[in-house]
């Protein structure tokens, strides 16, 4: 039995690092806890692995995927055992397991890259050398609101990063997936005649792994043969022709020929680094003030040209879709310039009910369908402004999203280069990796119940008991006053923390769940909230009560050092502005 091992850690993100043959196993908890200590559970290690032999290997993974049968998101962690049969076909391939491992290592070596993304250690340093300082939460919110559901809104005033880090973060994982992508195409060819024709087709499949927007181009068109006109359908066969000068490479074909002509052998194609098909994985769009309708996101049909006019936007939904494995962005910048529900109607409608979005009446125009569909690996990220430019949002749109609202920094610390340390509560790869546990994203409350109903918040409670009750008390405060909620925003909070939880290492009991259920407050029901005086003045009373630990009977604003006693201390913060603020100018908005 084999084992292949490697670190899951930033800096040898996708590498295997060691190889050796198991010598035996045993089970020892005494030993293990002496060698290793245990977890924060107190669990040891108690599963001891022996090699015969150890050796570096620095592999990628896609080598070891091919006969290994792993899937294409298949994150390295710990140890990885590599099965007799893929062993056997690694053999036959390459005569014995050490010139597989030889040849692997030559061709890692010329992909490593000539940038520094290496040495940052992860997305809240790769923000600090580019010179944007956020506190942990923030961070650790916008990440993981983005896994639970694609449309984040990030609020608060000119300057403050909202726009940067939704733009940093899509260029730090086009430079982490530029590191990793797959510099080369691994396929097989048949002898044939190739000595004499100089080259081979080869399978499709793996030229549009490589290459996924080259099959774009691949269709029906129009078509004029000697003046007639008629239909046609483009398809696109790659072909390989070896270097005519190379004798050697003919001489071998030739040898093969003569004694198996139907012989399959392996084909190899290095990429450049200059030819890497990453693509821009985002666009950044600035919404504008004449924005009526969803041509302005996904283009409409030039009837007079008979094209179809594309936009920013429906080139990433585009590309989102034809690479369905990566993450992509589509940042509306200044989102509320206009009004939201009228350009962004049909996107929003296609992200709830998976439906696709009609782009014209057409069979196929330029090669766009006459529809499409909003892929799970597409990120909407809007960004508001406040000034009396701009307008609200709806609950419609609200519902749909986390809000997660941006405070000025300090200038002096600014100034001095004095920043936040980043404390990570968790899992710092689960919560970069937005598109693991899509299926989260489509839980319904029976399957969020059985994930969640195990987890205790102290030896005799139960969260779920907990979340139910705290819940059910926001919902029916928030009732009184107009701004009631109903299962989509429930089953998102619920959703949430479960992300939450399982970032943080599945603790059970876990105590510090209400630092999550705090910003699910925050960012799923404050928004909602808006009016007079007259309307909601007795609303902040009753929601801050919910969020301290004590009782109150002063209004929000007139409490001092509430963070001490707050259980929600971000949200109780909040209402304490937002109370401030309706007292001085008898109106209020959770973004004004």
């Amino acid at each position: 039995m084999l084992l292949m091992c490697t670190f899951r850690s930033t800096d040898v993100r996708g590498v295997f690092i060691y190889a050796g043959k198991v010598l035996y196993k045993e089970r020892n908890n005494e030993l293990s806890r002496r060698i290793w200590g245990t977890t924060e559970q107190g669990n040891p290690w108690e599963l001891m692995f022996f090699f015969e032999k150890l050796f570096d290997i620095n592999i990628q993974l896609d080598p070891i995927r091919k006969y290994s049968d792993y899937s294409k998101n298949w994150i390295l962690q710990g140890f990885t055992r590599l099965k007799e049969s893929a062993l056997q076909r690694i053999i036959e391939d390459y005569g014995n397991f050490e010139n597989f491992l030889e040849l692997k290592k030559s061709i890692k070596s010329s992909f490593e890259g000539d940038d520094d993304i290496t040495e940052i250690k992860g997305f809240m340093n790769y923000l600090t050398k580019k010179g944007y300082f956020f506190n942990t939460d923030i961070v650790e919110n916008f990440l993981l609101s983005l896994k639970v559901k694609p449309f984040v809104i990030l609020t608060g005033n000119s300057g403050t990063g909202k726009t940067k880090i939704a733009q940093l973060f899509a260029q730090y994982l086009e430079q982490i997936n530029e590191k990793d992508i797959k510099r080369y195409i691994d396929s097989e060819v048949t002898v044939g005649k190739s000595a004499e024709s100089g080259g081979w087709a080869f399978k499709r499949d793996d030229f549009f792994e490589i290459f996924p927007q080259v099959k774009k181009y691949e269709g029906s068109f129009p078509i004029e043969v000697n003046n007639q006109k008629s239909k046609g359908r483009l398809v696109l066969t790659p072909r390989l022709f070896f270097d005519s000068k190379d004798t050697d490479i003919k001489n071998m074909l030739n040898s093969l020929a003569q004694k198996e002509s139907t012989k399959r052998i392996p084909l190899k194609i290095e990429i450049p680094k200059s030819s890497s098909t990453i693509s821009k994985y985002y666009s950044l769009i600035p919404v504008g003030a004449n924005w009526t309708e969803n041509r302005h996101i996904v283009g409409f049909h030039n009837v007079i040209t008979n094209k179809y006019q594309k936009t920013a936007a429906l080139e990433v939904i585009i590309l989102a879709n034809e690479v369905s494995n990566q993450p992509h962005f589509l940042i509306l910048d200044e989102m509320n310039l206009s009004h939201v529900e009228r350009y962004f109607a049909d996107f929003l409608s296609a992200m709830e009910s998976n439906e696709k979005i009609p782009l014209h009446d057409c069979d196929e125009i330029d090669g766009i369908p006459n529809q499409i569909p909003i892929p799970q690996n597409l990120s909407v990220i809007g960004t508001v402004n406040v000034d009396e430019t701009t307008y609200m949002f709806s609950p419609k749109v609200l519902d749909r999203a986390n809000t997660i609202e941006f405070n000025t920094h300090p200038a002096k610390e600014y100034m001095s280069g004095e920043t936040s340390n980043w404390n990570p509560n968790g899992d710092i790869l689960y919560l970069e990796n937005i598109l693991s546990d899509l299926n989260v994203r489509n839980w319904d409350i029976n399957q969020l119940k059985n994930e969640l109903n195990t987890i205790k918040v102290s030896k005799n409670t139960l969260l779920w008991d907990v979340l139910s009750d705290e819940i059910n008390k926001f919902q029916e405060c928030l009732r009184k006053a107009g701004f009631d909620f109903g299962f989509r925003i429930v089953n998102e909070v619920l959703r949430f923390m479960y992300v939450s939880w399982k970032y943080e290492n599945k603790k059970n009991p876990w105590n510090n769940w209400e630092r999550y259920f705090d910003s699910q407050i925050k960012q799923k029901m404050l928004p909602k909230i808006h009016g007079s005086q007259r309307s909601i003045g007795e609303l902040f009373k009753e929601m801050i009560n919910l969020c301290i630990n004590e009782k109150n009977e002063k209004e929000p604003r007139n409490i001092e050092n509430i963070i001490t006693i707050a259980k929600y201390k971000t949200s109780a913060l909040k209402i304490q502005e937002m109370d401030k603020i309706l007292y001085e100018q008898r109106y209020v908005s959770f973004t004004r």
